[in-house]
């Protein structure tokens, strides 16, 4: 993982963010993912 001098130098150097960017992608993804897994199960009935 992280050694615990990069990751101290890390958070003094920057404030931490909760929403990273690789965490929004992740997020978006995953949303993309459940429309159209709903589109393919919902969206033939009508």
């Amino acid at each position: 993982m992280f050694s615990p001098q990069v990751f101290d130098d890390y958070s003094s150097n920057h404030p931490r963010r909760v929403f990273s960017p690789g965490f929004i992608m992740l997020c978006t993804l995953v949303v993309v993912f459940e429309l159209l897994l709903l589109q393919h199960l919902y969206g033939h009935r009508s």
